[in-house]
């Protein structure tokens, strides 16, 4: 037998803020309410405790926990939770290795839980500590649970202690710390907000690009460099030359076009 699914008649989508989306549905009549999100807001809002274990067990695996509410509204049940695998891209971690060596210090900014970003930065090889979004001020290797605004924040608060700060994103509210940063880089999937608010847009998926962009411009800085200290060189020897040679025969010893020519 065919099942009709309920009338939806609202909608409110994911607030990063408030970390749940929900909808208003009709059915037999009744108006109910789903919601979707984070298990800690789902799950005061059904007025539940006993859902920390569970979900800080599957968080610890990797995997990012959301938990499912529905019922009549105003009296949402809570249902249970979801846990979505989003497994690492096979070249991430010799990407991090390999921009470690460069002497980048690769930080890790996320929304998750603490318990899942943990569990990613150990298998990426991202030294130091977890930290909440309460300890934003501090150096710390992985910045969990943060808000997209948190992001703009951090960025001015390592930048205020003479770090030079290159940070990824692709989300509208990614522009803002995308801006701030001394190197704002927008994946390949970027929103049309966070490409024009970025210094460089990847146009192959991954951070490989950054890597090579890394690479590619320390290589220009070190041609500019030699071709800077060798024209000093050549003007320091141009004018011992003139001054030794005016100094034991009192006069000029070449003119001034090959002076030019040197």
């Amino acid at each position: 037998r065919r099942i009709t699914p309920p009338a939806r008649q609202q909608f409110v989508p994911f607030d990063p803020e408030n970390k749940r989306s929900e909808g208003i549905f009709q059915k037999e009549g009744t108006p109910w309410r789903a919601l979707k999100g984070s298990p800690q807001i789902i799950a005061k809002l059904c007025g539940i405790t006993d859902w920390a274990s569970v979900a800080t067990r599957l968080a610890a695996t990797g995997a990012r926990v959301l938990a499912v509410a529905a019922g009549p509204d105003g009296k949402p049940q809570f249902l249970g939770l979801l846990a979505l695998a989003d497994p690492i891209r096979p070249d991430a971690v010799d990407l991090v290795h390999r921009l470690q060596a460069l002497g980048v210090q690769v930080r890790m900014v996320t929304g998750d839980s603490v318990q899942t970003a943990q569990y990613v930065a150990g298998a990426l090889g991202i030294p130091g500590e977890v930290c909440d979004r309460s300890r934003l001020g501090e150096d710390c290797g992985v910045y969990a649970g943060v808000f997209p605004a948190d992001k703009f924040h951090l960025v001015q608060g390592l930048q205020k202690k003479g770090r030079i700060v290159g940070m990824t994103g692709d989300g509208v509210n990614d522009a803002p710390a995308l801006k701030q940063a001394e190197v704002g880089v927008a994946v390949e999937s970027a929103t049309d907000v966070a490409k024009a608010a970025a210094s460089i847009v990847l146009t192959t998926p991954g951070l490989q690009g950054v890597l090579d962009a890394v690479t590619t411009g320390r290589r220009v800085y070190q041609r500019m460099l030699t071709y800077t200290l060798n024209k000093i060189i050549k003007v320091f020897q141009v004018a011992l030359f003139l001054s030794l040679g005016f100094l034991v025969f009192h006069r000029f010893v070449v003119t001034p076009l090959p002076v030019l020519l040197l």
